[in-house]
């Protein structure tokens, strides 16, 4: 997958030189600024060339430069593991704040039972 966005990326690099050719026979480039122009690309197009190179060449010399990834995506489980817990835990800590919060704290002398005992004595 890394090698075919790779050997993209240099397909792109010789059309950008060609580009350059075409522009500096019709004019619209000068000799300077398509020689540095055509000079970056070059420059590009050896370091990714470079990279497809050093890519690994089979299916198991690929394997083996991932098994590095295994340690890393244990690392994130872990740590997704215990940020779900956190975030359980603070759930419940809010749920428990609320309802405590929304109880009424009214003191048992204050209650009435519905009945207007003012309105009763007059």
């Amino acid at each position: 997958m890394k090698d075919q966005r790779i050997a993209e990326q240099i397909a792109q690099v010789d059309n950008d030189l060609a580009d350059i050719a075409d522009q500096l026979e019709a004019g619209d480039l000068d000799e300077a600024t398509a020689g540095r122009l055509r000079s970056a690309y070059q420059e590009e197009r050896a370091s990714l060339q470079t990279q497809l190179d050093e890519a690994p060449a089979s299916k198991q010399d690929a394997d083996e430069h991932h098994e590095g990834a295994d340690t890393s995506e244990g690392r994130s489980r872990g740590r997704a593991i215990a940020g779900t817990v956190i975030v359980g835990i603070a759930a419940v800590v809010v749920a428990v704040v609320a309802i405590v919060s929304l109880q009424e704290q009214t003191p048992a002398g204050n209650m009435t039972d519905g009945i207007a005992t003012d309105v009763l004595e007059q």
